[in-house]
C-alpha cells in the first residue's frame, strides 16, 4: 500500500538464489492501489 510504501525506502529482494537476487536489483514499478504504482528500488 502507499503508506507501507512511504515508509520504507526501497525492497529487500531475497529468493533464496543469490544470481536471481542480482537480476532481479534495480527499480520497479509496484502495484499502490487499483489502477495506481509506484516505481520503487530493490536491493
Amino acid at each position: 500500500t502507499r503508506g507501507k510504501l512511504a515508509k520504507t525506502p526501497f525492497l529487500r529482494v531475497d529468493t533464496g538464489d543469490p544470481e536471481l537476487d542480482e537480476k532481479l536489483k534495480g527499480y520497479w514499478k509496484v502495484v499502490t492501489d487499483y489502477g495506481e504504482y509506484t516505481v520503487v528500488k530493490c536491493i
